[in-house]
């Protein structure tokens, strides 16, 4: 019996959380949020399988105003050589985001669990368009128009979180990492054939910009990757 009872308390202490991660959620701009604003701060894990939730907290704030302090408890379990943990952040009115992280905070493997998250404005994505499994066309870069009769392309693959591009020369095979309007791209290996001068610059400056990409909002059409808030890349495809 005692032993049972030893049993069952060392499954059920197993199962609480770990250590706790603290810090703060704001936002530069001078707007107030609705009284029933609710914040969200989740901690992810990034490793060879692609992206895990490990934990996260939902503070309803009942007027209160940022910054907003938040004390995060998780429990890792098993873990993997090389793998990182980030934490991100999304403050909410409803169903709506208002604000979310701009990037992973990153914690926990650089011995870091303390972080302060400051948030932007968030860019609204419409539900009936997504960015994954469908083809993109690159039509402008860093604002100006690509004319050219065979412009790079892009595809994200879910399964694997695959990247599948043509440069505008060569072909690359990649992956990324999407949480909500957060996204990172690494381009991966490419193949490396030659090409006409202009494609090449062309290329080069496509390949150049994929891996600066942190955020991503899809309209009626259109693919549009930022860093911050300056558009990087806007692509073009025909709805499925």
């Amino acid at each position: 019996m005692t032993s049972a009872l030893a049993l069952s308390l060392v499954a059920v202490l197993s199962a609480q959380p770990s250590s706790n991660l603290t810090g703060t959620v704001t936002y530069r701009e001078r707007i107030a949020l609705p009284p029933k604003a609710t914040v969200i701060v989740s901690l992810s894990r990034y490793n060879s399988q692609g992206q895990s939730l490990v934990s996260e907290l939902t503070l309803v704030l009942s007027d209160r105003q940022v910054p907003v302090d938040f004390v995060l408890p998780y429990n890792l379990g098993g873990t993997e050589k090389g793998e990182t943990y980030g934490l991100t952040a999304r403050i909410l009115d409803g169903s709506t985001v208002l604000f979310e992280s701009e990037k992973a905070e990153m914690v926990i493997s650089n011995k870091k669990f303390k972080a302060d998250l400051h948030l932007v404005r968030a860019i609204p994505v419409p539900s009936s368009w997504k960015m994954e499994d469908r083809e993109w066309t690159l039509r402008w870069m860093e604002g100006k128009e690509i004319k050219a009769e065979r412009p790079p392309t892009l595809r994200f693959v879910p399964t694997g979180n695959r990247v599948e591009a043509f440069a505008g020369v060569n072909r690359m095979g990649g992956s990324y990492q999407l949480d909500g309007s957060l996204l990172q791209v690494d381009p991966g290996a490419m193949t490396k054939m030659g090409g006409p001068p202009e494609l090449m610059d062309l290329e080069q400056n496509f390949v150049r910009l994929l891996p600066l990409v942190n955020r991503q909002s899809v309209e009626e059409g259109e693919l549009v990757l930022r860093r911050g808030e300056v558009e990087l890349l806007r692509f073009v495809t025909t709805k499925k």
